[in-house]
Formats: C-alpha cells, structure tokens, sequence
C-alpha cells in the first residue's frame, strides 16, 4: 500500500504541475496533509518516500515545461542561492564516512525542499490567492480529523508501532497528560506548525479582497478554524508563531477598521473554545520562566560553539542529532551527535562552511527591502516575511526546521517569493483590475 500511495503522489503531482505550478502546489499540500496518517498506517517502508515522491513528481512536472524569459529573470537570485545550498551537501556525500544509505537520508535532509526556493520565486499573485482557498480546505479536514482523535482516542487513527512511537512520547497535555494531537500529520508539531504556516497566505488573502461577501467570510472562517486548531495540536512554538502573525495583522495599518473588527470578533470566539478545555492550553505553561529559560540555554549556550569548534567541517551526513534516520535504517546509523538546535544540525551535517552559507542566505533574503506592492497585498508579504524570520528565530531551539511535511514547503516558497518580491510580481486582472504586471522596487 506504501508504495502505490508513493506511487500515485508521484503520478498525480507530476500531471498537475505540467498543468500549472498553483495545480501541482495543491497536490503536493494534500500529500502532505495525509502523509503522517498514511505512514503510520502502512509502515511498510516505501510510504516514507511518498512525499519525496510527490516532490520529484513537482519538480519534474513544473520544470519540464517551457518557461518564460520572464520567469528566468524573476529567479536569477534564486538560482545562486539554490545552487550555492546546494553544492556543500552534495560534496560531503561523496565523502564515504557513513554508510551510504544514511548519508542519503542526510543529503535528503538538506536537500530536499530547496528547489521550492524557484517556484516560490515564480508564483504571481492569482497563485496565492488559489493556494490559499486550497489550504483553507485542506486546513478544514485536519482540524476535523483532530477533533474526532479528542473524541474517540488518538489510538482509533494511529496504531503503536515505530512509526508513531513519537506520538505516543507525547503525553503532557493537561492534568490527564492526555496525547498530543497529530491530526493527520506525523506529530503534533508538525500539526500545529503547519497550520501556523498557511495563516500568511489566509490573512493576505482574505485582507485583499475588496468584494464578494462569501468569499471573504470564507476565508475568515477558513482563519479562526486554523487558529483553533494549532492550539488543538498542543504544541507550543506554533501557538506563538500564529499569535504574533495575528497581531501583526490585527496592528497593520493597511487593513481597515471594519476588517479588524470581524478579525477581533474571529479571535474571540477561538479565545472562547480555547478556554473551555485545558487540552487547548499547553501553551500555558510558557508562563513558567524558568522552564522557558532552562529550554532556550539548552539549545543557545556554549555548547553549540563546542560543537563548532570541536567539528568545524562537521561530522558527516545524517550523523546530526535532528537528522530523521528511518526506522528500517537505524541500525546502520551512528550514534548522534548534536543538540537541539537546527543550526547545529547543518553545522554538524555539512561544517562551518555550510552554516555560513544558510546563515548568509537568510540575512540576505531577509534584508531586502520591499517596495511598493499591490494595496491589498501589502499584508500578505509582510506577514510572509514575519513567518519566514520566526521561524529561523526559533530554529535555534529546536530542530526540524528544514524536514518538516509539509510544514518546510510554506517557508520556502515564502522565502522565494521573498526574493522574488524586488522584481516583477505578475497580476490577473481579477486580482488588480490591470494585465499588466507591477513593479516592486527594492
């Protein structure tokens, strides 16, 4: 079953994406969603591959097709950048230190979503608006799935073998240390982080559309349930992440009185089903300032300069604690090395040198200036910016940041249209009311 699943994710990624890139983007999201319970369900092994399936089937669908001078041109900074990430991980996995399936799984691991970089350098802003609807359906089925494991049992969806051993690791929520809850993901942060992810594109969305009642309400709606369920997850980063990005949209002064009032009142009522339960409320314990303190000089201390200097050209692929070794081939791997911190990680995976490269690319992609945009898309690109440098902030603190299904897509389509942003944004007339495109000046 693993491998058909694989098998289709790959078929019906790669036939969308020749369609368009928004098409082949929506099919990827929704293996995405399902992968944790389909993993989990048939941990035959070849279900492990189903969203590096449907990944291949995008790259291979998309970039097979013939694009435009204009495309070329938005993604020049983009195509250094990738080939500049790229070109360390691929030179240690010549090096022969571990076996060679780990050191792929640890290639994997860098290299994986890296290429998304070009298309979110390539999606106009019609994609955006797609993708959004998309992900408020997507986002919809999740939280209903979340809240059927709260009634009859997280065990009724996800049966205890090595694949979900990790979910079961997670009983600390509430008085009860009930499960976390993983919907229809892998775990419950990546749940909750993925949901936290889509509220740029929902927000700007929905803060751009200057009429159709429906659509807008929709979407509102499509908002408060995502909010609620990253809180349904029980994971703690994510709640953060989507209040700051709530409160940066509620502050902004590019959305209207009327809009912030319907956003307060959506905020209310999430406020209202949060504090009925005490599951909802993990977060809570980050009042706990020694805890938070203990937690943050775990992972920022002097032992990730050690780490650094003890290792300075690393200590190969997939030896890095954070590196996720497959079940079927954890015999084969080393000991891990490492603390929770994905900085770290790609220090120990690819040296110092790899981690100056990634620490270089996101300064870069994160100081360039945006100019003038569409109005009603001026939100949505702040957001995404907000989103991208958040989750770098709190990468050092935890590790997953470049692994996460299908949480790691949204922050590299969000960087690439980052760097995209200084060039050509292409708008439908639909969106702006013109077919010509518009300029941003950097």
């Amino acid at each position: 079953m693993g491998l058909l699943f694989s098998l289709a994710a790959f078929v019906v990624t790669l036939v969308r994406a020749r369609v368009g890139l928004a098409s082949g983007l929506e099919s990827l999201l929704a293996v995405g969603y399902a992968y944790g319970i389909v993993r989990a369900n048939f941990p035959d092994g070849r279900s492990h591959f189903a969203f590096d399936a449907a990944l291949l089937g995008l790259y291979l669908g998309y970039f097979s097709r013939q694009r435009e001078v204009r495309a070329k041109d938005q993604t020049r900074s983009a195509t250094f950048w990738l080939k500049a990430l790229l070109a360390l991980p691929f030179l240690y996995f010549l090096i022969p230190i571990q076996h060679p399936l780990i050191q792929l799984v640890g290639l994997r691991s860098l290299v994986l979503f890296i290429p998304l970089l070009l298309l979110g350098a390539r999606l106009e802003l019609e994609d955006l608006a797609r993708l959004a609807r998309t992900v408020a359906v997507l986002n919809a089925f999740a939280v209903a799935f979340g809240l059927a494991e709260i009634v009859w049992g997280v065990e009724r969806f996800y049966p205890r073998n090595t694949v979900t051993s990790l979910i079961f690791r997670s009983t600390d929520v509430g008085a009860d240390l009930a499960l976390r809850i993983p919907a229809t993901f892998s775990s419950a942060h990546a749940f909750g982080g993925t949901l936290a992810g889509t509220l740029p594109l929902l927000l700007g969305s929905w803060s751009h559309l200057s009429r159709g009642l429906r659509e807008r309400m929709f979407l509102l709606v499509a908002t408060g349930v995502t909010t609620f369920g990253v809180f349904m997850s029980g994971a703690r980063q994510p709640v953060v992440l989507a209040l700051v990005l709530l409160a940066a949209a509620a502050f902004s002064s590019t959305l209207s009185l009327r809009r912030k009032v319907a956003l307060a009142m959506g905020a209310a009522l999430v406020t209202l089903l949060v504090s009925s339960s005490e599951r909802f409320q993990r977060f809570l314990t980050l009042r706990d300032t020694a805890f938070v303190e203990e937690r943050v000089q775990g992972s920022v201390n002097l032992e990730f300069l050690d780490i650094i200097w003890d290792h300075p050209f690393g200590v190969g692929l997939g030896r890095a604690a954070g590196t996720s070794i497959p079940f079927f081939l954890e015999d084969l791997a080393e000991p891990p090395i490492g603390i929770e911190n994905e900085f770290a990680r790609i220090a120990l995976e690819i040296g110092l040198p790899g981690l100056i490269i990634w620490v270089a690319f996101i300064f870069w992609s994160l100081s360039r200036r945006l100019g003038w945009v569409p109005p009603g898309w001026r939100l949505a690109l702040r957001l995404v910016w907000l989103f991208v440098a958040l989750t770098w902030a709190t990468a050092l603190i935890g590790t997953g940041t470049l692994i996460s299904i299908p949480g790691t897509s949204f922050l590299l389509l969000y960087t690439g249209l980052l760097i995209s942003a200084r060039g050509t944004l292409p708008v439908s007339s639909h969106l702006a009311g013109t077919m010509r495109p518009l300029r941003v000046d950097g």
